[in-house]
């Protein structure tokens, strides 16, 4: 194999590599949802379906809203549900 073909093998290879590390990173959104939740558990609250979607919803550009009026619709105290949505 020449050097040429080598070095080109290479980084082929180096790519393949920093790509597939970079698909496999979590994203940061994940970590805002489960910090939501994690709030919420910790304050004593069953994270169920409602919770899980009303932290899922703060992802969205107006999602502090949507996350917050869920919550509290699901009787969430509303300080509560408002730390919980800033999390995300």
């Amino acid at each position: 194999m020449s050097v040429l073909a080598r070095r080109t093998v290479q980084g082929l290879a180096a790519l393949a590599l920093a790509g597939g590390l970079a698909l496999s990173a979590p994203a940061p959104a994940q970590a805002g949802v489960l910090d939501c939740t994690g709030f919420l558990s910790d304050h004593g609250y069953i994270v169920g379906p409602n919770v899980y979607l009303a932290c899922t919803e703060a992802l969205e550009w107006n999602g502090h809203v949507k996350c917050f009026d869920r919550l509290v619709s699901i009787r969430v105290d509303p300080d509560h549900a408002d730390e919980a949505c800033f999390l995300v």
